[in-house]
C-alpha cells in the first residue's frame, strides 16, 4: 500500500507533522519571557493548536471537495504557512503587548491562539487535501488516512527532540524560524511547483524573502531592552536569557541577568568585579561569618554567581546547583565570575540534596523565581531533606 502513494504526498505529509511541532514549541519560547513557563501557558498552548489544527483539519476537508488541482491548492497553502511561521517571530510581541493589559489569565489564553491560529490552521489544511491526492482508490481512503497521519506524527515526533533538545537550546527561536519557513517553503516549491504559473508564485517567494531578511537582521543587530543595551540574548528549553548592560556616568556598567523578562541578577561592575545592589548576598555572607573560614557550604540555585561569590570572599568550599549549564558560562564571560574553591553540578536542586552523601554547615536555598515559584522546594519533606544534609549544630 505504502508504495502506491507518490513519495511527494508522503514527504509532504512528514513535512507538514514536522512544521506544527516546531511551531507549537516556537509559540512557547515566544511567550514564556512575558508569562513564565508556567502550567497555565502550557495548557492554553495545547488547547490553541488543537482548536487551530481543528479548523485547519475542517476547512482542509471543504477544499479536497473542490475541483481545484489539489497541488496547485497545497502549493498555496504551504506557501503561506511558511510566511505565518517566519511572520510570528515578530508580530508575537505586538500582540502579547496589545493582550497584557486585559489580565494575565486572558492574556496567557489569547496571545497562544492569536499567535498559533494562523500557521497552524493553513498547516492543518494540508491534511485532507494530501488525503485527497494519494487515495488510490476510494475503498483504500481509510488506509491512505491512517499511513498519511502516521508519516505526519513521525515528522512530528522528529521535530520534537529536534527543536526541544538541540535547536531552541542552542539557537533560539528566530533563526530556526526563519530556517523552518524556507525548509517548508522550498520543499513545496520543489515538489508541486509545476502546478502553478510562475507569475502567481513571485509574489510568495518576494514576501518570504522579504520577511526572512527582516527577521534575520533584527535579531543579528545590536539590541536596546528599554534604554539598556543588551549584551546577550540565550534561548533554550529553561527559558530565555538576557544580560542587559547601563552605562552609569562615573563609567561603570550596571548588569542584570533577566531570566523570561524577570530580573535574577542586578550588579554594579566596580574594578572588573560584580557586586550586588541587592543586600541579600551581602546579609547571607554576614551571617555566614558565623562558621568557620573552609568550611562546606551548599548554594541551591547559581543565578550569575553573586551568592558564590560573596561566599568565596570567606573562603568557603562551595558545591553550587543549577539546573540551567548555561548560567556559568554567562557568568564568566559577563559578570567576570571566578572559578574559586567551587564546584558546579548540574542538577535540580531538590534531588541532588535528596541523593548526596555530602553534609554542609551552610546552605542557600536561592531558587525562588519572579514569575513561577518552585513549590516542591517548600515543602515539610523538602525542609527535612535539608536538614538531612546539614552537619551538626
Amino acid at each position: 500500500m505504502l508504495s502506491k502513494i507518490s513519495k511527494k504526498y508522503l514527504i509532504l505529509a512528514f513535512v507538514e507533522g514536522f512544521a506544527v511541532m516546531a511551531v507549537e514549541m516556537f509559540s512557547v519560547r515566544i511567550i514564556s519571557p512575558f508569562y513564565g513557563s508556567s502550567h497555565t501557558l502550557w495548557t492554553s498552548v495545547l488547547a490553541s493548536t488543537l482548536f487551530a489544527l481543528a479548523i485547519g483539519y475542517f476547512a482542509g476537508g471543504y477544499l479536497a471537495k473542490g475541483k481545484d488541482e489539489p497541488n496547485r491548492i497545497l502549493l498555496h497553502l504551504l506557501l503561506v504557512a511558511s510566511l505565518f511561521i517566519v511572520g510570528m517571530t515578530f508580530y508575537s510581541n505586538y500582540l502579547m503587548l496589545f493582550f497584557y493589559d486585559y489580565g494575565f489569565l486572558s492574556a496567557v489564553i489569547l496571545s497562544p491562539l492569536t499567535i498559533l491560529i494562523f500557521p497552524l490552521m493553513f498547516l492543518g489544511c494540508t491534511s485532507p487535501i494530501i488525503i485527497k491526492a494519494s487515495s488510490v482508490n476510494e475503498n483504500l481512503t481509510g488506509k491512505v488516512s491512517g499511513i498519511i497521519f502516521t508519516i505526519s506524527t513521525m515528522g512530528g515526533i522528529l521535530a520534537s527532540f529536534l527543536f526541544g533538545l538541540i535547536i531552541i537550546p542552542n539557537f533560539g527561536v528566530a533563526i530556526p524560524a526563519t530556517v523552518l519557513a524556507v525548509f517548508v517553503s522550498t520543499t513545496a516549491l520543489i515538489l508541486l511547483y509545476k502546478s502553478e504559473r510562475i507569475v502567481i508564485l513571485i509574489p510568495f517567494i518576494v514576501g518570504l524573502l522579504g520577511i526572512s531578511l527582516y527577521v534575520v537582521r533584527e535579531n543579528v543587530r545590536p539590541k536596546l531592552y528599554g534604554a539598556h543595551e543588551v549584551e546577550m540574548v540565550a534561548e533554550g528549553v529553561l527559558g530565555q536569557i538576557k544580560v542587559v548592560k547601563t552605562r552609569f556616568f562615573d563609567g561603570n556598567d550596571k548588569k542584570r541577568m533577566v531570566v523570561n523578562n524577570v530580573a535574577q541578577t542586578n550588579c554594579a561592575m566596580i574594578d572588573g568585579e560584580a557586586v550586588s545592589y541587592w543586600s541579600y548576598p551581602h546579609l547571607i555572607s554576614i551571617f555566614g561569618s558565623v562558621i568557620d573560614e573552609g568550611s562546606d557550604a551548599l548554594v541551591l540555585g547559581f543565578g550569575s554567581g553573586s551568592n558564590v561569590s560573596e561566599l568565596q570572599k570567606r573562603n568557603f568550599k562551595i558545591d553550587a546547583v543549577d539546573l540551567d549549564k548555561r548560567l556559568l558560562q554567562i557568568a564568566k564571560d559577563h559578570f567576570n565570575f571566578k572559578e574559586d574553591k567551587h564546584n558546579f553540578i548540574v542538577d535540580d536542586a531538590r534531588h541532588y540534596v535528596q541523593v548526596t552523601d555530602k553534609k554542609y554547615d551552610l546552605i542557600v536555598m536561592d531558587v525562588l523565581k519572579g514569575e513561577v515559584q518552585p513549590n516542591y522546594m517548600l515543602s515539610i519533606e523538602s525542609f527535612m531533606a535539608l536538614k538531612n544534609v546539614m552537619k551538626e549544630n
